[in-house]
């Protein structure tokens, strides 16, 4: 399925991550670098309503979860009817199955 997605949806466990993201990115940086960035991660979930095979399939996580790298994170979603599930967004040095569970 490489049609078009109508809309992304995110968990509670992924808008917990993004607001710890924008959280950090205001202590260390400003909330400028925080806002731009979290618009940042939107483009992504948008570029991927168009394209929503571009991420990497990831078996060894659970079934039909996908991936794609985002500067130092890794976006984990699942691709339903229409819409693109938005599942985890973690550091690129956390272990994923482990956050998962």
């Amino acid at each position: 399925m490489n049609t078009p997605l109508k809309s992304y949806i995110l968990t509670n466990e992924s808008e917990v991550d993004l607001n710890k993201i924008y959280d950090y990115t205001q202590a260390n940086y400003s909330s400028i670098k925080a806002i731009e960035y979290l618009k940042s991660f939107e483009k992504l979930f948008l570029l991927l309503l168009q394209n929503p095979l571009l991420g990497r399939l990831r078996k060894e996580l659970y079934l039909d979860v996908y991936s794609i790298r985002h500067r130092e994170y890794i976006v984990y979603y699942k691709i339903s009817f229409e819409e693109l599930l938005i599942i985890r967004i973690l550091h690129q040095k956390r272990d994923p199955i482990r956050l998962m569970e």
